[in-house]
């Protein structure tokens, strides 16, 4: 006698993966893409979530931050504008980025160019600022002393012309 096998069927339900809304899609219209107004909520969890970013040794990048979001860099510096709590952060950011990167710099840590970090630490430090206008008004200075120079050229002997 052979007994039929018993067969379970599995039954598995697939989870939807419930995405994130982006930042177009909770503060822009679709059809006429008008700006709304961000709200305090908003830019309070935009803060805390910027923070949390940084938090990462390895982010460096502010603009990645940004595109991550689905926020324009205008738009955000606008919200630094009208908003003092999120220019304070976006300061204190920018400082820890400057600082890291200098780190990187002179370090030279995870193959990075110092030359490059160099030029852009201008933009995350305001006494790498400094020092970048006066080396720039210096180079500036010198381009401008050797072209108004009056250069005299005496030529002592000509060549014998040709008859």
């Amino acid at each position: 006698m052979v007994k039929a096998a018993k067969t379970t069927k599995r039954i598995t339900s697939k989870k939807k993966n419930i995405k994130e809304p982006t930042w177009y899609e909770k503060f822009k219209f679709i059809s006429s893409w008008r700006v709304n107004a961000a709200s305090d909520s908003f830019i309070e969890k935009l803060i805390e979530e910027m923070f949390t970013y940084f938090e990462n040794p390895k982010n460096i990048s502010l603009m990645k931050f940004l595109s991550s979001k689905g926020i324009i860099f205008d738009v955000f510096n606008d919200w630094t504008k009208s908003h003092k709590n999120l220019k304070e952060a976006y300061t204190m950011v920018m400082q820890e980025i400057g600082t890291r990167r200098e780190e990187l710099a002179t370090r030279k840590e995870h193959n990075c160019n110092p030359q490059t970090l160099h030029y852009t630490m201008r933009h995350y430090n305001p006494m790498w600022r400094k020092s970048f206008d006066q080396e720039s008004a210096l180079k500036l200075k010198q381009s401008e002393k050797g072209s108004n120079e009056v250069k005299v050229v005496v030529i002592e002997k000509f060549a014998e012309e040709d008859k």
